[in-house]
């Protein structure tokens, strides 16, 4: 490989890098405007299945929402799991929540 080979990798990588962070940032930004949409941690927890407490809400708007969880705050407040998670390929998901769940999701 090239020197000129190598920069232009290190330049790729360094780009697919900062592209990675900005799309966490984004689905950091959406979990943060569902809490407000939701009336705070503990009312987006309320509304969600399972033992989710405000502790675990307050986790994920620092750290993203797990994708497990995308398609109930979806459902909860309007924000879409798409900007919850950008990384997953949510046609996919929707449809196996689809023949699941019987289409409650």
């Amino acid at each position: 490989m090239t020197k000129r080979e190598e920069r232009s990798l290190v330049q790729l990588r360094d780009m697919s890098e900062r592209m990675r962070q900005q799309m966490k940032q984004l689905a950091i930004d959406a979990m943060r405007e569902a809490v407000g949409k939701a009336g705070g941690q503990t009312e987006l927890a309320k509304k969600l299945p399972g033992k989710v407490n405000r502790q675990m809400v307050n986790n994920w708007c620092k750290r993203g929402a797990p994708v497990a969880m995308c398609l109930h705050i979806e459902k909860a407040t309007g924000i879409s799991a798409e900007r919850l998670a950008p990384f997953e390929n949510w046609a996919e998901r929707r449809a196996a929540a689809k023949s699941v769940a019987g289409g409650a999701l």
